[in-house]
């Protein structure tokens, strides 16, 4: 058996990278492959119970800080030397860790080195960006193998080659269910004939769900829904602002996606920047028409369900308001490499493979 350790800030289930990783350990051949994780922050909702369900095992380390990269250093050095010969393969998720994480593994164990890039940028502030360069700086020394989920994400290697690891999903699970849309319609009081703009994704900056109030109040026969984790305040004061706030619905966060997908009408995801998100290849899984920054990754336009615009309210508002019959798009997510059980299988001998190379 092949043993993987993967490292990222968190397991919670608001996450896109842990929401990512999962869907590969579900599908994966468990007998040959085996999972662990390194998180450096716990969540309330997180996957740990279902990690150690499927037989992984989770591990935190503090979160390093300003003047303290010494001290976490060898808490590194401390943690792969306890547990030294564990894993086969350590795969980074966190750029900006890899320089100290990778020595660390190097020094202790050995181990294979992935580092994964999720994301097309450092950080959304040009500040937290330049600091994440300097902090990472000289990793590449330690790397074996890079990843990326789109060819974009990959641009942040600076010309190093780098292999395609596909956010797949479950294109099974993301199907249109008529159940599921009766039933979250009725619980948010939403007519059959009103049109519902939804969004799915964790509160930040980065996604820019502020955007859609704005387009929100130029579409004045839609409802906007959306549910996420974070602090939704800020929204609820911008609807109010806007004089949309009864036609605003904020859900907070849901631990059943594709049941929200089946309520809504079409799908919003204004994002400033992303590395390819799962949540796009999700909604179009579900048929769902999915507007999208037009700078987001190519690959995230896989179907025809998806449309990219620029950041321009009076545009996402016109497009917003065309109602489309949803489609089928299994088969072309498919033979784009969006199917979480071909993709897994693809990762499972990648891993072996990568093994007996070593």
């Amino acid at each position: 058996m092949v043993r993987v350790l993967h490292v990222l800030s968190s397991l919670s289930k608001s996450a896109g990278v842990a929401g990512v990783i999962m869907n590969y350990y579900r599908r994966i051949d468990r007998t040959k492959v085996g999972f662990d994780f390194l998180c450096f922050k716990p969540a309330e909702k997180s996957y740990e119970d279902e990690v150690k369900l499927l037989g992984g095992r989770v591990f935190y380390l503090t979160m390093p800080r300003i003047g303290q990269v010494g001290k976490w250093q060898k808490a590194l050095y401390d943690f792969f030397a306890e547990n030294s010969g564990e894993w086969d393969i350590v795969h980074n998720h966190e750029i900006s860790f890899s320089k100290h994480l990778f020595r660390a593994v190097k020094k202790s164990t050995g181990a294979i080195c992935i580092v994964h890039s999720h994301l097309t940028a450092f950080s959304e502030s040009r500040l937290k960006s330049i600091r994440n360069r300097i902090f990472c700086a000289g990793y590449r020394k330690y790397v074996d193998y890079y990843f990326a989920c789109s060819a974009e994400a990959g641009r942040v290697f600076g010309g190093k080659k780098f292999r395609i690891l596909n956010n797949a999903v479950d294109l099974d699970k993301f199907a249109f269910d008529p159940e599921a849309r009766l039933k979250i319609r009725d619980k948010y009081g939403i007519k059959e004939d009103e049109l519902l703009i939804g969004h799915l994704g964790r509160i930040c900056k980065q996604k820019n769900q502020g955007f859609l109030i704005g387009v929100l109040a130029r579409v004045p026969e839609a409802k906007l829904l959306i549910a996420g984790a974070g602090d939704g305040s800020k929204l609820v004061e911008e609807a109010e602002k806007k004089g949309v706030s009864d036609r605003f619905i904020f859900a907070g966060i849901t631990s059943e996606p594709q049941k929200y997908l089946s309520a809504f009408d079409v799908f919003a995801l204004p994002s400033l920047y992303e590395g390819l998100p799962v949540v796009g290849v999700e909604v179009q899984a579900a048929g769902l028409k999915c507007v999208m920054t037009d700078s987001l990754a190519e690959d995230a336009f896989a179907t025809d369900s998806a449309v990219g615009l620029k950041l321009d309210e009076k545009l996402w508002a016109s497009e917003l308001a065309k109602r489309s019959a949803r489609a089928d798009n299994a088969e072309t997510l498919k033979k784009k490499g969006f199917d979480i059980n071909a993709e897994a299988d693809k990762l499972a001998e990648f891993y072996s493979a990568a093994k007996e190379r070593e």
